[in-house]
């Protein structure tokens, strides 16, 4: 067993209010990764005090290696056009002069915060360029980087949810081939974290490709939907003993990664912070208290395990249960997927954006493997007779026709509720099914099952 922690912090050394107290929480957690950040001075002569705070901050901690970033206004953008003619906004060359100091010893430079990926291939073949001359010119320096540290969403998946776009493949295949540089990923809650990290693993698999070393710079929960108002733990009424909780509860779905060498930690964002941030701010004594408790949750023995994710090339649908009853219609706070059964490694039916309505069928309870924990499932349609099973563990949504759920400008008392078979937002109308209408559709997919079961034998 590993003595180290693989659950950390994202920190903001400036905001700190009790240094002393988090030296001595993280002396006591031992954590594998931190990410450490500063501001850019607004004076530039100030730049050296900022970056020794850094370095001052990875010398107390020389057992963890420590993603050094200086935060600037234009930090995902280095490689956009300068306005006065320069091929990029910053170059590498610029970039590793002033900060290459942050990328030696047990430290990592971290380069690129949250590019956008949904682009033109123009500026796709920019970001390209930017960071091949990056590693290139790292390289020569003996520099380490956190390359990319993509949001949540970013690089776009297939349709299917199962790997990355191929326009994105260049960077796994260059991490891959650069061993002393990680792949930097910003995973939150309520989106599905441990899918697009099986997306990334199909990839490797998919390109025979050894999966690239990958920190994960920010991780928590924040928004689920754009405009969300909920955008940090203490807006989803977690206290700081309870999110510390959710946190041990969540973290043995990454082991298996981090048993193979290949995730290298999670640092939760954000320990110490300004005015932007205090709903995700976890510098408080319950938070460490609760953490240190759950220490032995975090420590993973390293003893590497083939990972397998799959890459499926027939799925045969699982069909809808017997046990069913009325099904009920609700409106989805957070994209999710259905899926061809109650697994989270299922191929994805259909992608659920936010604010889609669907029916549950209630009844229908299943559990399933979702990453290496076991999730709720439940059968659901949506407009089109389109069918599927939805992860309602980390489903986010409210009945479509509650009047008072808080999330949802309320339907004013003289308006009816919509009928149930009313077309709403735009949506085709949802027809609730009969039990006999259940029971042609269980026999439907009976047949099609034994289809395939057929087919499949006659293959082998």
């Amino acid at each position: 067993m590993s003595d180290l922690a693989y659950l950390s912090v994202n920190t903001k050394l400036s905001y700190v209010k009790d240094a002393g107290a988090q030296a001595a929480f993280l002396r006591e957690l031992n954590p594998a990764v931190i990410t450490a950040c500063v501001d850019t001075p607004k004076d530039p002569k100030h730049l050296p005090e900022f970056k020794q705070k850094l370095i001052d901050f990875s010398n107390q901690h020389k057992q963890a290696l420590v993603v050094c970033r200086v935060i600037h206004d234009k930090d995902g953008e280095f490689h956009y056009p300068a306005e006065d003619g320069r091929k990029y906004i910053a170059s590498p060359t610029d970039l590793l002069n002033s900060f290459q100091e942050l990328g030696q010893g047990n430290r990592s430079l971290y380069y690129l915060n949250e590019p956008h990926t949904n682009i033109s291939r123009e500026q796709r073949n920019a970001l390209i360029d930017h960071a091949t001359e990056m590693i290139e010119e790292a390289n020569k320096r003996n520099v380490s980087l956190t390359m990319f540290n993509f949001g949540v969403g970013h690089p776009p998946l297939t349709d299917n949810q199962q790997e990355w776009h191929k326009d994105f493949y260049i960077f796994l295949k260059m991490l891959s081939e650069n061993r002393k540089h990680y792949l930097g990923l910003h995973l939150y809650y309520p989106a599905n974290p441990i899918e697009r990290l099986i997306a990334l693993f199909n990839t490797c698999t998919l390109l025979d490709i050894e999966p690239p070393q990958i920190v994960v710079t920010e991780y928590g929960q924040d928004a689920g939907y754009g405009g969300d108002p909920r955008n940090g733990f203490k807006t989803r009424n977690y206290s700081h003993t309870s999110y510390a909780q959710w946190q041990a509860l969540q973290f043995p779905q990454y082991k298996l990664y981090i048993k193979n060498g290949y995730l290298l930690g999670l640092c939760g964002f954000v320990n110490g912070t300004d005015n932007a941030w205090l709903t995700f701010d976890t510098e408080h004594p319950d938070y460490y208290k609760t953490i240190l408790a759950n220490r032995d949750t975090f420590t993973v023995d390293i003893t590497p395990m083939p990972i397998t994710p799959p890459v499926p090339i027939v799925e045969v649908f699982q069909p809808l249960p017997v046990e069913v009853t009325k099904p009920r219609r609700y409106r989805l706070q957070a994209g999710h997927t259905l899926r061809t059964k109650p697994e989270g490694s299922a191929p994805v039916v259909s992608s659920l954006e936010t604010g889609k309505v669907l029916l549950v069928f209630e009844g229908t309870k299943r559990q399933g493997k979702a990453g290496d924990m076991y999730h709720d499932w439940m059968f659901g349609q949506i407009s089109g007779g389109i069918q599927g099973w939805i992860d309602i563990t980390t489903a986010y949504w409210t009945e479509a026709n509650s009047t008072s759920t808080g999330e949802f400008p309320p339907v004013k008392p003289d308006t009816p509720p919509p009928a149930e078979n009313t077309a709403i937002d735009g949506l085709q109308p949802i027809t609730v099914l009969s039990k006999s209408d259940i029971q042609k559709i269980v026999i439907s997919k009976e047949l099609e099952l034994a289809f395939w079961r057929d087919m499949l034998a006659k293959a082998a």
